[in-house]
């Protein structure tokens, strides 16, 4: 099929990029795994088959959160809490005039997607795949990695210098069936979603995710919803100007922030 446009809307001062794809009656909101690039995804002949097919029953909306992708990034060792990515898919599905929607995620976008879920006035449903409440070891969740064994795979991906060998060491263990020109395009699609130290951030911050933790310091919080206690929240300064000031938003010409890869 035709690789669809890819569009950007504004998230408080964040410019998300996402994409409109098929004709279907119901809205299916996908956010794919940790790896995110609405560009980049049709590059994974696997990925754009398994979209392909989404599309023959939906009218399907693909996004990068901000942080990731084509979507606007952030400072250097900074990642978006969880609240201010519902947020972009909020403000995607409005650019998209998408009202009601099911919200399909996994991995670490399963985190985004049950948080988005206490807004049940937009969703029709949730569908979740490699899902987990937390990635917080405990008697509930005795499978989850141990602190130590997260800190080793951290480590290991803040020093590696070849993306390729980074695929080729996640493959093992998670997709021990893909083949060399997969793993060299899981390789190319790391590198498009974001940094090194981007990466590392946004896995220490999915780590911290416990929803037994203590209450959030952030009285806007969606209630019932898992506790992700904020960084210094990035872009809420910024987010506080532009409703200071409204017509902000239309007096700046949307940026993209298109990811360059070296072959």
């Amino acid at each position: 099929m035709e690789r669809p446009d890819t569009r950007r809307t504004w998230s408080g001062d964040f410019s998300i990029a996402y994409q409109v794809v098929g004709s279907g009656r119901a809205d299916l909101v996908y956010l794919p795994q940790f790896l995110s690039n609405v560009e980049w995804n049709w590059q994974m002949a696997r990925h754009a088959a398994f979209m392909t097919r989404l599309t023959s029953f939906s009218r399907l909306i693909v996004m990068d959160p901000r942080g990731v992708g084509c979507s606007d990034r952030l400072p250097p060792g900074e990642a978006a809490a969880l609240e201010d990515k519902v947020d972009d898919v909020l403000a995607v599905m409005g650019a998209a005039a998408s009202f009601r929607a099911t919200l399909f995620g996994g991995g670490g976008s399963a985190f985004i997607a049950m948080l988005a879920a206490a807004t049940p006035d937009r969703f029709d449903g949730l569908v979740l795949f490699s899902a987990t409440p937390s990635y917080v070891r405990s008697d509930d969740l005795p499978w989850e990695s141990s602190d130590e064994e997260k800190l080793q795979d951290l480590d290991m991906f803040r020093r590696s210098t070849s993306m390729r060998e980074w695929a080729t060491t996640w493959s093992r263990s998670f997709a021990p069936s893909l083949s060399d020109t997969e793993i060299r395009e899981l390789g190319s699609y790391g590198a498009v979603t974001s940094s090194v130290g981007g990466g590392v951030a946004a896995l220490e911050s999915l780590n911290r995710v416990d929803p037994a933790g203590p209450p959030s310091d952030d009285p806007g919080a969606h209630p019932g919803a898992p506790q992700n206690p904020r960084p210094d929240p990035v872009g809420r300064k910024r987010s506080a100007a532009r409703r200071a000031d409204p017509g902000r938003e239309a007096r700046r010409a949307p940026r993209c922030r298109q990811p360059r890869v070296d072959r």
